[in-house]
């Protein structure tokens, strides 16, 4: 077992083995998370692909959980950090962790709190831009598509870049920094959303 994966399972057994309301002890398990995922950022694909092993990303999978369904904006801040860390450092490698774990963002990302909600919203572009994360797509196309509420006002908000109008949402920005750089995602919801 080598020291990352040590740490990782201390830290994810200190976030389970604690309820929410001992959320400081959570929250500096998550800090320390970062800290051990930062340590490798700027090594090479091989070293990332051989330290962050399926088994690790396993290990982490319900502590994040967790730690996003909390609802306290200093832990979804940390724990956004942590995954925005975790997507720079390991690239495309963690995009199957990120398939796992953005349900639990997007739900976070629909919480009444500004706050919050500008948190998960930073992290879900911070983790597109970083990593080839195409399965979040379908995604927010079903979750748009299940919403009850009105995601789109039909006047346009810009061009879009190949001529194609966007569409101005309420949901959150990230929607928008989508549509702005995913055709398909814009063309998924023209045919399924906007008439």
């Amino acid at each position: 077992m080598s020291t990352l994966e040590k740490r990782v399972e201390a830290c994810c057994g200190t976030i389970l083995q604690f309820v929410p309301e001992f959320w400081e002890d959570r929250n500096r398990a998550m800090l320390e998370l970062t800290v051990a995922v930062g340590e490798y950022e700027g090594a090479g694909v091989a070293e990332v692909q051989e330290v962050f092993t399926t088994q690790l990303f396993r290990t982490m999978r319900e502590p994040i959980r967790s730690m996003v369904s909390d609802l306290r904006s200093l832990q979804i801040r940390d724990t956004c950090l942590f995954l925005i860390k975790l997507s720079l450092v390991c690239r495309d490698h963690v995009r199957l962790f990120l398939r796992e774990v953005f349900p639990a963002l997007l739900v976070a990302l629909k919480v009444p709190n500004k706050v919050m909600s500008a948190y998960v919203d930073d992290c879900i572009r911070q983790m597109i831009g970083n990593a080839n994360f195409r399965v979040c797509l379908p995604m927010l196309v079903a979750d748009i598509r299940e919403s009850k509420v009105s995601v789109f006002d039909m006047s346009p908000l810009r061009p879009y870049p190949i001529g194609i109008p966007v569409y101005k949402h309420t949901l959150t920005r990230s929607l928008t920094y989508l549509l702005t750089y995913s055709p398909t995602l814009y063309l998924a919801l023209q045919g399924q959303v906007c008439s």
